[in-house]
């Protein structure tokens, strides 16, 4: 059975796949170039939008900004981790 978070993410992602990402003004580019300040920065931009979504659960565009936040923390810390693994490479040899 599936749980209400994989439910969400789901239904959240085709949605956004459905209605196409372009609607949202969230693809502005950050400040940071090195992927540990992006971090820092969606962090805090996402914090006020959920914030706002827990007084408001029924808010679908909210839900998708959040999301693609989401997104864009997963894909830099995906990032630090290959930047960690490069680092350590390069020093074992």
């Amino acid at each position: 059975m599936e749980t209400t978070v994989r439910f969400w993410q789901r239904t959240l992602t085709e949605l956004a796949i459905l209605i196409g990402l372009t609607v949202f003004p969230i693809a502005t580019p950050l400040k940071g170039s090195m992927p540990e300040q992006k971090l820092e920065e969606l962090r805090a931009k996402r914090e006020p939008l959920f914030r706002r979504f827990a007084n408001n659960p029924n808010d679908v565009h909210l839900a998708l900004e959040i999301k693609f936040i989401d997104d864009q923390i997963a894909e830099c810390k995906h990032h630090i981790e290959l930047k960690k693994k490069a680092d350590l490479a390069l020093r074992g040899k």
